[in-house]
């Protein structure tokens, strides 16, 4: 006989809900139990635990080495809402982030002059565009480290006005409100123990793009990513006309990934911005 249990997720709305759980006990009598229990105990110690449950919290963040995933949602009036999981990692002056769906991560490095550099992973194909500071300007995509250094752009988030403090998940957090000059709505959660975005919700005309944080990953997990791409093969922008017979080099170019002209190109980053 076999009990599914449940678990504890975060939806939409930042509450804390019922799901089941993927794994099951095995309550079959003649196979041996570590924990001694019956289907009638398991579905009380549930009722009687629900209330209890809404108090569950995560777990304090790092400050230098942090990954978390999250989640986005687009609605755009009566159109079916779009749904994507990427997640985000950061450790001493880099971070990244990762669209498992696409097989496909963004990261950002700074070097002790505080200039970028970006790398633009395909996972599936193990291979790396990577496009130097030099690259980065002379194709008009110069930026800075608080653009990127988290998914809401930090020169914007100062133009917000803090509207009050709050527990994320039992974590302290400030939100922020404010207008763009476009006229969309805009709300973050950001946490106060490292930083780190906990919600983002803008609104427009055209309908709502809902961010939020769903998981924090432990810092063995950040070093594994960034380790993950030791063996992928690396290719300079500066180098992309040289390598246009690369059947790899030719379809990025063909999808619109890299472009090699004089003084030109396009970099279509970063995919999570807001």
């Amino acid at each position: 006989l076999y009990a599914l249990l449940w678990q504890v997720v975060i939806d939409g709305t930042g509450v804390w809900r019922l799901t089941r759980a993927p794994h099951a006990i095995n309550l079959d009598k003649g196979k041996k139990m570590t924990t001694k229990c019956t289907l009638a105990g398991m579905l009380l110690l549930l009722v009687v635990s629900l209330p209890a449950w809404s108090e569950v919290c995560l777990p304090l963040p790092d400050k230098a080495v942090f990954g978390a995933a999250y989640q986005t949602e687009w609605e755009s009036g009566r159109h079916a809402v779009k749904v994507e999981t990427w997640r985000y990692w950061r450790r001493e002056n880099r971070v990244a982030y990762e669209y498992p769906e696409r097989g496909i991560s963004e990261v950002w490095l700074q070097n002790k002059k505080g200039q970028l550099s970006f790398q633009r992973w395909f996972t599936h194909e193990k291979r790396i565009i990577t496009y130097e500071f030099g690259d980065l300007r002379s194709v008009g995509r110069e930026t800075h480290w608080r653009q990127v250094e988290l998914p809401f752009n930090l020169d914007e988030l100062e133009q917000l006005k803090t509207v009050g403090q709050l527990k994320y998940h039992c974590l302290p957090a400030a939100r922020y409100r404010g207008k763009r000059r476009d006229g969309d709505h805009v709300e973050v959660v950001r946490l106060q123990a490292n930083g780190a975005i906990a919600a983002i919700t803008i609104d427009s005309v055209n309908g709502s793009v809902k961010t939020r944080l769903t998981e924090l990953k432990p810092a063995g997990e950040v070093t594994g990513f960034f380790a993950s791409a030791d063996d992928y093969r690396s290719t300079d922008f500066s180098d992309v006309g040289d390598e246009e017979a690369d059947p790899f080099i030719s379809r990025l170019i063909a999808f619109g990934f890299v472009e090699h002209r004089e003084q030109e190109g396009s970099i279509r980053y970063p995919e999570h911005k807001h």
